[in-house]
């Protein structure tokens, strides 16, 4: 039985990438001087003016915040202090938060622009008076600024109604506070630098970008206003740890663990993290190091491993392991997938095509689990196709045709072919994906085709065709480079 498609790709389907990179902003960082005069007494005099009729000085969030960017070009300070004043407004006016900002004491905000540090200071005299967040821009995007401005603000007003709050619980709500609907590139710097080690905790140090994604899940799923009335109806109150929003949330029908696992899976799933301490080989597979256990309250585990070869790799996760989630790298930059694991489920996830599968294992609402449960690791020699034979072909006026067969499959729900062109101009043009669905097992084998009508006679292209199992999951099966006839 042989499946084919004819396809002819339009151009406005394909997206354009160019191999020039961008910088990678690193992650900030932070200091807090409040109620001290060490800060405030340096920055005053450049603050104190808040003329908005100079282009030094501008007035924005309805006179509650004037920014000073000395030595920015005015449409640059222009720009940032646009992106500040939308995001301030975002954070605070649609939550009804009490601010100690106005007209008259507004807050002030220094934004400096000097390479190789990456500092986010913020201060203030005894009684947050005369606030000051101080910030250099040099290496970051103005949405990303002004998102660690928004985090620095956010201080003060929290601060302001719970002063006697852990610091840790103040930055996570602070950081939740500011967090932008996409990860900034500094994030993703903090997530590298942070999130790479094996044991984890939201309680622990470095773990704010964590703790932040866990609050503002549940703050999407429960509704405008729950941070701020979390906030003024329990840790001001004395519930000053992070527990105050899982509690809440579970109040109003929501799910603490739930939220937990989505901001971890959004977070790991959306980078690529890796540290040499939380690596695994095959032989440390082999020998049960994958420790499904439940970590404890509001930790996880983190480990990862670089398959090798082809075929795959069979986990069972054991009767008493905890919830937890695989995250699939690929290679070519393709996006990464995040494949839910639950006890007593048996998993196969391909090796070709992969460049490292991370694990990530939750803690439940109690403590950690008294003994290890080691996960099951078996090396599968062929999954998800076995006898794979492959050919691509090209004839004058009729594009590009692949051909290929399997003798067997398991798990495969269909196939995903690629296609990439390289430009006379350097550009690296990718078409938007086709798929094509399995064929049901047959005694001789599966045979596929698909046909390239659009290809440009002359033009050089590439064909990644990849296997898609049942869960989702990518195995690379052949890669065709041709010049179209």
């Amino acid at each position: 039985m042989r499946f084919g498609i004819v396809k002819r790709w339009p151009v406005w389907a394909a997206c354009v990438l160019w191999a020039a990179g961008s910088a990678q902003a690193a992650p900030w960082r932070r200091a807090e001087f409040l109620g001290s005069s060490v800060g405030v007494n340096v920055f005053r005099p450049d603050l104190r003016s808040t003329d908005a009729g100079s282009p030094e000085n501008l007035a924005i969030w309805d006179g509650r915040a004037v920014v000073r960017a000395p030595g920015l070009d005015p449409a640059d300070a222009a720009a940032f202090a646009a992106e500040l004043d939308a995001r301030l407004r975002a954070a605070f006016d649609p939550g009804d938060w009490k601010v100690p900002f106005t007209a008259a004491e507004p807050l002030r905000v220094l934004a400096a622009s000097a390479p190789g540090l990456d500092f986010s200071d913020v201060f203030s005299l005894a009684g947050d008076r005369d606030g000051v967040v101080a910030l250099n821009l040099a290496g970051h995007s103005f949405a990303d600024a002004a998102a660690e401005a928004v985090r620095g603000a956010a201080v003060f007003v929290l601060r302001g109604l719970a002063p006697a709050t852990p610091s840790g619980v103040v930055s996570a709500a602070a950081r939740a506070l500011s967090l932008g609907a996409d990860l900034s590139e500094s994030d993703r710097e903090e997530l590298r630098e942070n999130g790479a080690a094996p044991e984890h905790s939201l309680d622990a140090p470095g773990s704010e970008l964590f703790a932040a994604e866990w609050i503002r899940e549940m703050a999407a799923a429960a509704g405008p206003g729950f941070l701020r009335n979390v906030w003024t109806g329990r840790v001001a109150r004395g519930e000053s740890s992070l527990s105050a929003f899982g509690t809440a949330f579970r109040e109003l029908g929501g799910s603490p663990g739930d939220a937990f696992y989505r901001s971890l899976a959004r977070l790991y799933g959306a980078e690529d993290v890796f540290g040499d301490s939380a690596k695994l080989t095959e032989s440390d597979l082999a020998a049960g190091a994958l420790n499904a256990a439940a970590p404890g309250a509001r930790a996880w585990r983190f480990f990862a491993a670089s398959p090798a070869g082809s075929g795959g790799w069979s986990v069972a996760w054991p009767d008493d392991g905890a919830r937890a989630f695989a995250v699939v790298h690929y290679e070519d930059g393709l996006p990464s997938d995040v494949i839910p694991v639950s006890a007593g489920e048996r998993k196969v996830l391909p090796a070709s095509g992969v460049t490292r599968i991370d694990w990530v294992v939750l803690g439940g609402e109690h403590g950690p689990a008294p003994l290890a449960a080691p996960a099951a690791v078996v090396h599968e020699a062929e999954f998800p196709v076995a006898g794979l034979s492959a050919e691509a072909r090209t004839a004058a006026g009729e594009g590009v045709a692949l051909s290929w067969t399997t003798a067997s499959h398991r798990d495969l729900s269909g196939w995903a072919i690629l296609r990439s062109e390289v430009t006379e101009d350097g550009r690296i043009v990718r078409a938007e994906p086709e798929s094509l669905p399995a064929q049901a097992e047959a005694r001789d084998g599966a045979s596929y085709d698909f046909v390239d009508t659009s290809a440009v006679a002359g033009h050089y292209y590439r064909y990644d065709v990849w296997a898609v199992t049942a869960d989702g999951v990518l195995s690379r099966a052949f890669r065709a480079t041709l010049r179209a006839r």
